[in-house]
């Protein structure tokens, strides 16, 4: 019998139900009293096979738990540290200074997601490297004029809480 590695990655395919009874077989195998194994007649054998079902109960609960922890963040829409991110985003749109008021105001006054911005203007640059701002083209409009659009999440962040705006 030759072994194929391709049918050993089907394992990985199971559904979380299946790998949920795997756990649950190796670790009551594992885990009952050697009296109750012994009237089983199960005792040699699952000596035998404890390192192997130890092996194979943590790798299953693993998957479970990747499973599920992948489950959540998809629900949640972010990783932790994601949610760091937007927290310290958040956290910076409330600590504007005038200029970037002015600057990020005008896309909300305008109703636009995009304006053309000197890109030797440093508050501009400071909010592109913020990634308040995105320079959405490499050629400029005036000279010196790029389109910058406005993130997604600061727009509707903005709109939601206009009074961050105020001068």
């Amino acid at each position: 019998m030759k072994l194929d590695f391709s049918q050993f990655l089907d394992v990985f395919k199971l559904s979380r139900e299946h790998l949920a009874a795997i756990a649950l077989f190796a670790l009551v195998l594992i885990l009952l009293p050697n009296e109750f194994l012994e009237k089983l007649g199960l005792l040699q054998v699952v000596d035998a096979l404890r390192p192997y079902l130890s092996i194979l109960a943590i790798g299953v609960i693993s998957l479970l738990f990747c499973s599920f922890a992948s489950e959540i963040i998809t629900v949640l829409g972010y990783t932790p540290w994601g949610l760091r991110k937007v927290y310290l985003w958040k956290k910076r749109l409330r600590d504007l200074t005038p200029k970037e008021k002015q600057i990020l105001s005008a896309y909300l006054a305008e109703d636009t997601r995009t304006q053309n911005l000197h890109i030797n203007d440093g508050i501009v640059r400071g909010l592109e490297r913020e990634k308040i701002l995105i320079r959405v083209s490499g050629l400029s409009i005036e000279h010196t004029a790029f389109p910058y659009n406005i993130q997604p999440w600061v727009w509707n962040f903005l709109r939601k809480n206009p009074h961050l705006l105020d001068p």
